[in-house]
């Protein structure tokens, strides 16, 4: 990673836009597993490493100071030009909706062979970007 505050890396490096430093304090970081090992020897300009797990305050792994989530289902090959690090305040960020209720679908002429009833519940959600300075995608350069 490279920037301000950011450690460097032989193969590659990460950098940011400014993000506020009311979003900061609030943020976490959302990666992949992959990254996670990467990060976990990545030291600053001090020998500190980046990625620290803190037992103690309950936030698990931390990257600089706040709490890192490594979702699988993030993109993220480690190559040069893909996005491997999202950064941000999400609950700032991204606003998501859930439909009242949950709609539910009941269909005996599927199963009418096995004499079963069959049912489908449908829960529907969508997801918005509210404010898209609150969240930084960062990329392997």
């Amino acid at each position: 990673m490279s920037g301000a505050g950011y450690g460097k890396r032989k193969s590659g490096s990460v950098r940011a836009k400014k993000i506020g430093s009311t979003i900061l304090f609030s943020s976490y970081s959302i990666c992949n597993s992959a990254l996670e090992s990467v990060l976990r020897g990545l030291k600053d300009a001090s020998g500190r490493y980046l990625l620290v797990s803190d037992l103690a305050s309950g936030l698990g792994n931390t990257l600089l100071g706040r709490p890192l989530l490594v979702a699988e289902s993030f993109p993220g090959v480690l190559t040069t030009g893909k996005d491997v690090l999202a950064l941000g305040d999400f609950k700032r960020g991204v606003y998501i909706a859930d439909k009242k209720g949950v709609d539910i679908q009941r269909n005996d002429s599927v199963g009418f062979t096995s004499d079963t009833t069959h049912f489908r519940a449908i829960f529907r959600t969508d997801i918005q970007v509210a404010l898209a300075d609150a969240i930084r995608i960062m990329k392997l350069k």
